[in-house]
């Protein structure tokens, strides 16, 4: 990791999953690769239109995941490259690495991008367990 300027101020976030920390405040981090982690999959994770005042917000994803395997797999590079463009332009976007277990029925999604600093960070997104076309299981 790059090293910090003297007087220079490091971000602060709130650190998801939203959390109360031992002295009852919110809990927060500078740790840059959680908080642009947490960023990454936030965009990733929102659909399209979720959120009030920012409908362009997300991605079509979780409407995508009750379309067949090679719909969804075809789609999901395009949808992250576009999120990152429009949400997270500080990043640089590396490749989308899209996974599918035909005996479990899993389909999990790694994103590997550069942070602001040049380091690079790789990312599971998230995993869902396909039952036909429908999801029974799904992590972020």
């Amino acid at each position: 990791m790059a090293s910090r300027l003297p007087g220079t101020i490091q971000p602060l976030a709130i650190s998801m999953p939203f959390t109360i920390d031992r002295f009852g405040g919110i809990a927060t981090t500078t740790d840059q690769r959680k908080i642009w982690g947490d960023r990454v999959r936030s965009a990733v994770g929102t659909a399209v239109t979720q959120r009030v005042m920012r409908p362009t917000y997300g991605t079509a994803i979780p409407q995508m995941l009750f379309d067949s395997v090679d719909a969804v797999t075809a789609a999901l590079e395009a949808e992250i490259n576009t999120v990152f463009a429009n949400h997270l332009s500080a990043l640089i976007f590396e490749e989308a690495n899209i996974n599918y277990d035909d005996k479990q029925n899993v389909i999990s999604l790694d994103v590997r991008y550069r942070l602001p600093d040049g380091d690079e960070e790789l990312v599971t997104l998230g995993v869902a367990s396909l039952n036909g076309n429908q999801i029974i299981r799904e992590e972020l």
